[in-house]
């Protein structure tokens, strides 16, 4: 059933695939927001090993709005890069 109003954007909070962006954009589509960017938020590793596919996902004139870290969800045992 389409909306009548709209957000500006939408955030998509622990997108681990490019599907779960495909789906946002599909369910956001049919209920006639077609004008809503997405914010895809990376919360965990899943997230981080498909990020350059996530950063890929967009529709013709939907570039990514934003992409938005977050600390891991493991209590923040993840190695931190050492920098030289």
């Amino acid at each position: 059933m389409p909306c009548s109003t709209f957000p500006p954007r939408a955030a998509l909070a622990s997108s681990q695939t490019p599907d779960d962006v495909r789906f946002i954009r599909k369910v956001l589509n049919e209920a006639g927001g077609h004008q809503v960017k997405i914010i895809s938020k990376i919360e965990n590793e899943a997230g981080l090993e498909h990020f350059d596919l996530i950063l890929q996902v967009r529709g013709p004139s939907h570039p990514p709005c934003a992409l938005v870290g977050a600390r891991c969800q493991d209590g923040g045992n993840r190695p931190r890069h050492e920098s030289a």
